[in-house]
């Protein structure tokens, strides 16, 4: 009997490629992993073998947004945290200037929701086991982000997700969460993307006011795209004991593209099945 098994959208893609990984359950996989991930500069965890990886698919952190995914890592000593956003169009059509925050569809946009992700990374690290909530720093009602809140912090009070995610990635410092950015070019787009639309990381500063901190964190916003992870999962699928369902779903997304004539809107031209 002929079986098949594929998932649509972006979702479906990253959760099919990070179980893909999953099931190498290797830290050299994982290492090989990072070494496709384009960072301004190497990350310091790319040469550090965890002893515990932990893919979240989907996680819903309520008014801190739903990222696609997040991978905690633990090592010997330390924990680091990998905050993914994916979307399968090119960054620019994917963002909206920074103005508009706090207007309708914003937290949509792809710069959106990698704000909130700051946000919740910034909630993360002050958060202690035990908590009964996770909410962000109160300076955030002094700075720009208060726009958008209407005199209330973002938090998360639903205690599921507090002892089975927040457990996992909370109390890890602001300076060991990376933020692994997919979209649809060819080449990083963050190398040459106009400055209203990338990202406004607001911190506070000893005089009061709010600097924004986007130069400094850059370094840890990693990009890729569809067609790096093809390629990465196609080096590795014959270890896969039950298979590529990342390459199953790749090819089924690209022969609907091709149905529609939009396949240039969604993958590189450069994917093939």
């Amino acid at each position: 009997m002929k079986s098949t098994f594929s998932m649509w959208g972006e979702r479906g893609l990253i959760a099919t490629f990070f179980g893909d990984l999953h099931q190498l359950a290797e830290p050299e996989a994982f290492n090989n992993f990072l070494q496709i991930v384009e960072f301004p500069e190497k990350p310091p965890i790319s040469s550090l073998s965890p002893v515990a990886i932990h893919y979240i698919i989907e996680p819903d952190f309520a008014e801190f947004g739903q990222p696609d995914a997040v991978i905690a890592l633990e090592y010997h000593d330390s924990r680091a945290v990998i905050i993914i956003e994916a979307k399968r169009r090119d960054l620019v059509h994917a963002c909206k200037p920074c103005s508009q925050r706090g207007q309708n569809g914003f937290n949509s946009t792809l710069n959106g929701q990698l704000e909130l992700d700051y946000r919740l990374a910034m909630a993360l690290s002050e958060y202690h086991t035990g908590s009964k909530e996770l909410v962000e720093p109160k300076w955030v009602l002094r700075s720009p982000y208060k726009n958008e809140r209407k005199g209330t912090l973002r938090r998360l009070k639903k205690r599921a997700v507090l002892e089975d995610v927040v457990s996992l990635i909370g109390g890890v410092p602001l300076d060991r969460d990376y933020f692994l950015v997919i979209t649809n070019e060819e080449q990083n787009p963050f190398l040459r993307v106009s400055a209203d639309l990338l990202l406004e990381l607001f911190k506070p500063e000893l005089s009061g006011s709010f600097t924004n901190s986007w130069s400094e964190y850059r370094s840890r916003f990693g990009w890729l795209n569809y067609t790096k992870m093809k390629t990465f999962i196609d080096s590795v699928q014959n270890r896969l004991t039950t298979g590529s369902l990342f390459l199953q779903s790749l090819t089924s997304i690209i022969a609907i593209c091709r149905k529609k004539d939009s396949m240039l809107t969604i993958l590189p031209a450069t994917v093939e099945a």
